[in-house]
């Protein structure tokens, strides 16, 4: 169990949680849950989405060979949350990769980011949970209601700490309301997370201590953040191991310092503005990548990691160069909503930097933060991309309100850095020497899922 858990723990299976995250954004169903469940069900089970689980010591192989005996299971969800107003602003699910006699060798809790085919309403209360940061919250009281739901006879770990976004609490508490009814015949579990995962490590083919992995890409790789929290404490004898994708910052210093932080990774784009967000860092004028601050003082003259978003995104880079020329001296396009951000830095900076919102501490935990050196991408790459998302473009030469072609614009760049696609080239690109390649796929194929 221990080197199990040391693998899961690393960087070699990092593509295969990707992969697991950005399985929960099969959404073509739109606002039909059985039809969001069907297309969950296939991206999960069908290897020619999620392929079978590459065996150890392939560090380094773009072609796996040797895979793991054993199929991938969908046990429970998706769930979506109970209240109308946030009904299919978040789906949450548990998989598994089990051997050929049915035994899980882990379960993961997966997390859809945040999604904009759901309907207006949903994006809406995902957009609140994205920027609910000026107010927090002891993330303690959370924990308070649900011991009374549990009763004495279940034991549970110590309660965390710290305090964490008014919009992280809320969405924690959407997604562990979150209930599961599948069709008569199913054997999954109903009900909650919270009952799900105690039916589930209750069976009788489960090994006691059975790692769960946590995660989630965007929104998704945010609230990986609370549930892994909240999965430790309610299954104190397994190592739970977090995994977030693209994540916003969903807490204080103290927050983050909970022992399941130190396990698994914060995988981080530096030219993703999402993980930028309310980040508290050390001041950036010299720095091109700076650290987050474990606990700022005055002396450091901390800011927001948005400051140096608005700075440097993507004006700082140049666009690569045509056909192995010299670099273009053209700079990348402007942050959109650079203005808009710019002002609520001016409004409400300091109350953010006072919150002390924070990445796992390097010092404290130096192997969880995985920082991959972001690129401007190539204009036949970034047309192709812009292209795909858009299910193609009638016009020979779409063109946005700059002048430029709408693929060279700053929404299409935004989204080609923060997207699935290009943190899956990332991670290859950044840690290839030390982890497996997954060629995972999108259900259905396609147009990219928009997070």
């Amino acid at each position: 169990m221990d080197q199990r858990i040391g693998v899961l723990n690393s960087e070699y299976y990092g593509m295969v949680f990707l992969g697991l995250a950005n399985a929960a954004y099969t959404d073509s169903g739109g606002t039909q849950e059985q039809a969001i469940a069907d297309e969950l069900e296939a991206a999960i089970t069908d290897t020619a989405y999620l392929p079978a689980l590459p065996e150890l010591g392939q560090e380094g192989a773009c072609s796996p060979q040797a895979t793991v005996p054993g199929a991938w299971s969908l046990d429970w969800g998706p769930a979506f949350p109970v209240t109308w107003e946030a009904k299919l602003s978040n789906l949450i699910y548990i998989a598994s990769y089990r051997d050929e006699s049915g035994a899980p060798y882990f379960f993961v809790v997966g997390i859809r980011g945040t999604d904009i085919s759901a309907g207006a309403l949903s994006v809406l209360v995902q957009v609140f949970e994205d920027f609910a940061a000026f107010e927090t919250i002891e993330w303690s009281k959370f924990f308070d209601e649900e011991r009374l739901k549990l009763g004495a006879a279940v034991k549970t770990g110590p309660v965390p700490g710290g305090r964490v976004a008014q919009g992280s609490f809320d969405g924690a508490k959407d997604l562990l309301g979150s209930v599961n009814t599948p069709p008569e015949g199913q054997s999954q579990p109903s009900g909650t997370l919270q009952e799900a995962l105690q039916h589930l490590l209750g069976q009788d083919n489960v090994v006691a201590g059975t790692p769960i992995v946590v995660t989630g890409h965007s929104l998704g790789g945010c609230q990986t953040q609370t549930i892994a929290s909240y999965v430790q404490w309610l299954c104190p004898e397994n190592t739970v191991i977090p995994h977030a994708f693209a994540p916003s910052t969903a807490g204080d210093v103290d927050f983050i310092a909970d022992p399941v932080f130190g396990r698994g990774a914060f995988w981080f784009n530096t030219l993703d503005i999402v993980p930028w967000g309310y980040v508290t860092i050390a001041s950036a004028d010299t720095a091109p990548f700076p650290d987050s601050l474990p606990d700022p003082q005055p002396s450091d003259n901390p800011e927001l990691g948005a400051e140096w978003a608005v700075r440097h995104l993507w004006t700082s880079y140049n666009w690569p160069p045509r056909d192995c020329g010299p670099p273009q001296p053209q700079p990348g396009p402007e942050l959109p909503g650079k203005l808009l951000i710019e002002g609520l830095i001016d409004l409400k900076g300091k109350v953010l930097i006072g919150n002390r919102y924070a990445r796992p501490d390097p010092g404290l935990y130096p192997d969880v933060l995985k920082k991959m050196d972001g690129y401007l991408p190539d204009e036949d790459t970034i047309r192709e991309f812009y292209e795909t998302l858009h299910g193609g473009d009638q016009e020979p030469e779409p063109v946005s309100g700059s002048g430029q072609p709408k693929w060279l614009d700053g929404i299409t760049q935004l989204e080609w850095q923060h997207f699935p696609p290009n943190y899956q080239t990332l991670l290859w690109d950044n840690y290839q020497s030390s982890m497996v390649y997954f060629d995972y796929k999108s259900y259905p194929a396609g147009p990219v899922r928009l997070p």
